[in-house]
């Protein structure tokens, strides 16, 4: 497959160290890593939807405080070889071409 810019898919995986398989779907969000930008309910539901489908996986493209935080709680809840955190993007649209399901995650958020 050929995406914007001429990336292939199987480059930009390389690029970020992601295994490609066309037996996997890639599901994507992107975004600051804060808690309001919900990626603690991205990651949870990861996990549950893993346990009905072991061929999903799960990019995570952006920075921001609560990075170690999510890195742990995909650890702590075993899918961390299935999630991966790509950083800052140079090439939104590669990322965008590259995953098959793109996450949004709209709320409002109150403390």
């Amino acid at each position: 497959s050929v995406v914007k810019n001429d990336v292939t898919k199987e480059d930009f995986a390389k690029k970020y160290n992601i295994e490609y398989s066309e037996k996997y779907t890639y599901v994507g969000i992107i975004g600051r890593f804060d808690h309001v930008k919900g990626h603690e309910i991205f990651i949870r539901g990861a996990a549950e939807a893993l346990k009905k489908n072991e061929n999903l996986r799960f990019i995570l493209a952006g920075e921001g405080p609560l990075k170690g935080d999510l890195e742990n709680l995909a650890k702590e809840l075993g899918i961390s070889e299935k999630v991966h955190f790509i950083g800052f993007l140079d090439n939104i649209y590669s990322f965008i071409n590259f995953i098959d399901i793109n996450y949004f995650m709209w709320f409002l958020y109150k403390e």
